[in-house]
């Protein structure tokens, strides 16, 4: 029978390939749950003219909110000037005003004519930033079929656009239209080979299809043009891990780590990297750099307290617990997963009323969310125990259940490869570089390592 939960006993012998399995880092949003991220994409402008956005970028608050009533006092006398509404509704957007920008770019869009042959230069402009804009907007809200259908548009207008393609494979990678968006990367970089960016964004897609030895080479492809690009050296680092070459791999974050000092990826990557070959303390101390950079940052904290776990030291429970607790704050306390592996943790540390505590509430998300009666039943039985173990901690000791076995604790550590992610070839460590020292006042530098 398939248990969503893990009792108290379990968390003292299940490994890596079970309850505390790290997941791998995901290159979308760092504070989000990885698994329902789709890949961060980088959209493209014309090369050659620069967008109303773009314009904008360097004004500032004060700058936008005064372009927002310039523009607006032109579009009340002007009521079809085209160029306005792109205008504005580029500054709405910058200023996060994300209702009134939708609403100005598709004013502007129904009042712009609807391009054929012999339009005016400008009005074809025009019709690309107002589709463009909007279908960026349409991404960030998650809407990628409306989002694809303008830049199915756009591109219709301006065929000879590498931004236009870029753009139109992004909103396919971000409905797994891998297959469609091949084409459309191959014809931007066709029209565009000096965009790393085009080149990075190919590479993403490349990598989340699995085709790892092509990712690769389109990373290469970004770095030799641009050697300053750290999210470059990142993602060829992720696609060197996943092909077993695990020194490789270090070197390419530590490039990456290097080469911008603010960047938290490189630090989650090898906080992953380490786990695999079983180099805890070095895990540990680049997760606590990456928290330094990032206090609020849910892998960080989530992956730090596993990996505290996985020390089986004792004395380092309680900080575990902490930082699930850290992790369920984050999240708005509404993950079942989170809120049960706090419980868990706490019980581990015989903390038995804040175990208690964290299940009361991973029973009111588990109802509210309406999961399964038997994932409610689970949950009901540990609190049982908890309870239990406030009272009689030895005789209850004896009631825990038999420990679930690792693909039975599945349901509570969801992985997007495997309940053991980490599986790398014997002889990966023999090509390891030094380990860097983390950066002055990083958590824990001094004595952690």
């Amino acid at each position: 029978m398939r248990r969503m939960v893990v009792g108290v006993a379990t968390m003292a012998v299940l490994g890596a390939a079970g309850y505390f399995a790290i997941r791998p880092s995901v290159g979308i949003r760092r504070n989000a749950r990885a698994e329902s991220k789709p890949p961060v994409l980088t959209p493209a402008t014309s090369k050659a003219e620069p967008t109303p956005a773009e314009i904008f970028a360097s004004q500032g608050r004060e700058g936008l909110t005064a372009a927002v009533e310039n523009y607006k006092g032109i579009i009340a006398k002007s009521p079809d000037n085209v160029a306005a509404y792109s205008a504005l509704g580029s500054a709405y957007m910058l200023l996060g005003k994300v209702d009134e920008a939708e609403n100005t770019l598709k004013e502007g869009i129904a009042r712009c004519p609807s391009p054929k042959p012999g339009t005016k230069v400008e009005l074809l402009k025009d019709a690309v930033h107002l589709r463009t804009n909007l279908a960026n907007l349409c991404m960030a809200k998650g809407d990628f079929p409306r989002a694809q259908a303008l830049l199915e548009e756009v591109v219709a207008i301006s065929p000879a656009d590498a931004a236009a393609h870029n753009n139109l494979a992004n909103a396919f990678v971000l409905q797994g239209k891998f297959d469609l968006a091949g084409p459309q990367y191959d014809l931007a970089t066709a029209l565009q080979a000096d965009n790393p960016e085009t080149w990075c964004n190919w590479g993403t897609m490349l990598y989340h299809a699995n085709r790892m030895s092509e990712a690769e080479a389109k990373f290469r492809k970004a770095i030799a043009l641009n050697k300053d690009g750290a999210k470059y050296y990142y993602w060829l680092g992720r696609v060197l891990r996943k092909q077993g070459r695990i020194g490789a791999a270090i070197k390419a974050e530590e490039t990456a780590r290097v080469t911008d000092t603010k960047m938290v990826e490189p630090w989650l990557e090898l906080g992953a990297i380490y786990v695999q070959i079983n180099e805890l303390k070095e895990a540990e101390s680049y997760l606590r750099g990456a928290l330094t950079l990032d206090k609020e940052n849910l892998e960080g904290t989530v992956n730090l307290a596993r990996v505290l776990l996985l020390t089986k030291d004792k004395s380092n429970v309680l900080e575990a617990a902490l930082l699930f607790r850290k992790a369920v704050e984050l999240t708005g306390e509404k993950d079942v997963n989170l809120l049960t592996q706090m419980a868990d943790t706490y019980a581990l540390g015989e903390f038995y009323e804040q175990a208690e505590e964290a299940l009361q509430k991973a029973l009111v998300v588990a109802r509210e969310q309406k999961l399964s009666a038997l994932d409610r039943e689970v949950l009901l039985q540990h609190l049982q125990e908890y309870k239990l173990l406030q009272q009689k901690p030895e005789a209850a000791a004896k009631g825990v259940p038999t420990p679930v076995t690792a693909e039975g604790a599945e349901g509570l550590l969801p992985s997007e490869e495997s309940s053991n992610p980490y599986d790398v070839p014997e002889n990966a460590r023999r090509d390891l570089p030094a380990a860097k020292a983390l950066p002055p006042g990083a958590i824990g530098a001094g004595d952690r390592r």
